[in-house]
């Protein structure tokens, strides 16, 4: 019986120790679900983030698009202002081109006659001084036209010349313009693709991650269910225990209740046959009143670890006090702790047996003192290694060997 329950107590212990195994591993399972939520909560955080800058780049690209539409709109307000001033130009130029012949021809027929002649003789031929102011009037006319002319020549060309040159500046920059916005489309282009590529990458982490967390969980559950497993063996483990400890007691009991029916009836015969020859015979007396046997000599005895075969008696009474007496008179050889017997007194007698009375609570006598039979040793206890109160009496034929069955002395 005690074999069983020491392999089931190991079995039980095993059972303690898987278990907290299986605990700590579940428990790591949960660090590293912990730590991969933290993974995914910061990919979470990120694809936010990048998702705010693709919305920035479009609306930006939205912005540059409108931009190049307006600039594209400009450009082409100003080619039609171009095409308009072009036709201006055109005739502008027929023009000074007319303009032009006038002040030639009339350069060289001023240089084809002499002014001061064509005024003397405008004055003397004139018949009058009327015609000849008139005369002279029509000359000062037409040199005045001239001037007329060449001044609105020089500002006509000068007009052209701004008109040109603010056309030509006006489409510099709109293409220097419209470049730059190109580029600049093309660049957030560029930008918006990389920042998709980006939260392509974070939805394939955010997707790997989750599978990892779904796999950690996965094993996680399976860890728990071991552990639940495990915890219903210990359980069934335990209760199966405490059936066989139960067992084991109630057998003892029902043992120990039996071998006290037969101390009591032997013990009976015993004391009756001692009343009748102790006298004449000089044999020992019960060293305790109204005794019980509860353990013979020669029994095999197993307590805890310590294992024996009985080398004397045990006695009790019911009296957790009860006095212990000496089996007959004799000398104090030793009085003391003894190993395994717990506090002991040992008598050697005129006979030359030795009686033994261990496990005592207390002691009243001490080495060498004579004592006489019946004479108080000390109280019942359960010293040394013990299951309960009683008393444990021996005899021998030699100090601490030669045990003897002490029946056949009382």
């Amino acid at each position: 019986m005690r074999k069983w329950i020491i392999t089931g107590l190991g079995i039980g212990i095993l059972c303690i120790g898987g278990l907290s195994t299986r605990a700590a591993y579940a428990d790591e399972f949960d660090d590293k679900i912990q730590e991969q939520q933290k993974k995914l909560q910061q990919i979470e955080r990120s694809k936010l983030n990048e998702s705010q800058v693709l919305s920035d780049l479009i609306t930006e690209q939205t912005s540059v698009n409108k931009q190049i539409e307006d600039t594209q709109a400009d450009i082409d307000k100003t080619q039609n202002t171009l095409t308009q001033l072009m036709t201006e130009i055109t005739d502008l130029e027929e023009l000074i081109a007319k303009r032009s012949k006038t002040i030639s021809d009339q350069a060289r027929h001023i240089q084809l006659m002499d002014r001061a002649d064509t005024l003397f003789e405008a004055i003397f031929t004139s018949e009058s001084i009327v015609e000849a102011i008139s005369r002279i009037s029509a000359m000062s006319q037409i040199t005045g036209n001239s001037l007329d002319i060449l001044q609105q020549q020089k500002k006509d060309k000068d007009t052209l010349l701004l008109k040109q040159q603010e056309i030509e500046e006006t489409s510099q920059k709109q293409q220097d313009n419209i470049a730059h916005l190109n580029q600049l489309k093309q660049n957030l282009a560029a930008n918006v693709t990389q920042t998709q590529l980006t939260l392509v990458e974070m939805d394939l982490q955010k997707a790997q991650t989750q599978e990892e967390i779904n796999s950690l969980q996965a094993k996680k559950e399976e860890a728990e269910q071991l552990k639940r497993e495990a915890a219903a063996r210990l359980a069934a483990e335990q209760a199966r225990q405490n059936q066989l400890a139960e067992a084991k007691r109630q057998a003892e009991q029902q043992a120990r209740a039996e071998a006290v029916a037969r101390a009591a009836q032997q013990t009976s015969q015993s004391v009756t046959s001692h009343v009748a020859s102790s006298a004449s015979t000089g044999s020992f007396i019960y060293p305790i009143i109204n005794p019980s046997i509860t353990s013979y000599f020669g029994e095999t005895r197993q307590i805890g670890s310590y294992s024996d075969v009985h080398s004397g008696v045990d006695f009790v009474n019911g009296d957790t006090k009860a006095p212990i007496m000496a089996a007959g008179a004799g000398t104090v050889v030793y009085s003391g702790t003894s190993s395994g017997g717990g506090l002991t007194v040992i008598l050697k007698h005129a006979n030359g047996l030795y009686t033994y009375y261990m496990h005592l609570s207390s002691v009243s006598v001490s080495v060498g003192q004579n004592i006489s039979q019946g004479q108080r040793l000390g109280i019942i206890g359960s010293t040394g290694i013990s299951t309960g109160v009683h008393l444990h009496f021996g005899v021998s034929t030699s100090l601490w060997s030669g045990y003897v069955n002490p029946l056949q002395y009382l």
